[in-house]
C-alpha cells in the first residue's frame, strides 16, 4: 500500500458565521486544495457540540506540508481562515496505515 497522509483539522468557528456561510467558504476553498500537488480528497465534518473536522488525504508528507505552506496566502482560503475561532485549531498528520472504499 501506498503511504498517505491524513490530516485532521479540527476547529471550532467564530460567533455569528452560519452554518451555510461556512460551509460555503470551504467549498470555495476547494479550489486552491484540489490543485495541490499530491491531493487526493477532503470531506468536511460537523459534531454534535458544534466543532468542525476537515479531513484531506495527501499522497505524501511532502505534499501535505507544502499545501500547508500556500494555504493562507491563497485568495480562495480567506473567507475560510476568517470565520475559525482564533485559538481553536488543533492539526494532526496521520500516516494511513488502511483504507477500505
Amino acid at each position: 500500500m501506498q503511504t498517505q497522509v491524513v490530516e485532521i483539522v479540527r476547529f471550532q468557528l467564530n460567533e455569528g458565521v452560519s452554518e451555510d456561510a461556512f460551509v460555503k467558504a470551504a467549498e470555495a476553498s476547494n479550489a486552491f486544495a484540489t490543485k495541490q500537488a499530491g491531493f487526493i480528497s477532503r470531506s468536511l465534518s460537523k459534531t454534535e457540540d458544534g466543532e468542525w473536522v476537515d479531513h484531506i488525504v495527501w499522497a505524501s508528507m511532502d505534499d501535505a506540508a507544502a499545501a500547508g505552506k500556500a494555504f493562507p496566502g491563497d485568495p480562495t482560503t480567506q473567507d475560510l481562515m476568517a470565520a475559525i475561532k482564533p485559538g481553536s485549531v488543533d492539526m494532526q498528520h496521520l500516516v494511513q496505515k488502511m483504507a477500505a472504499a
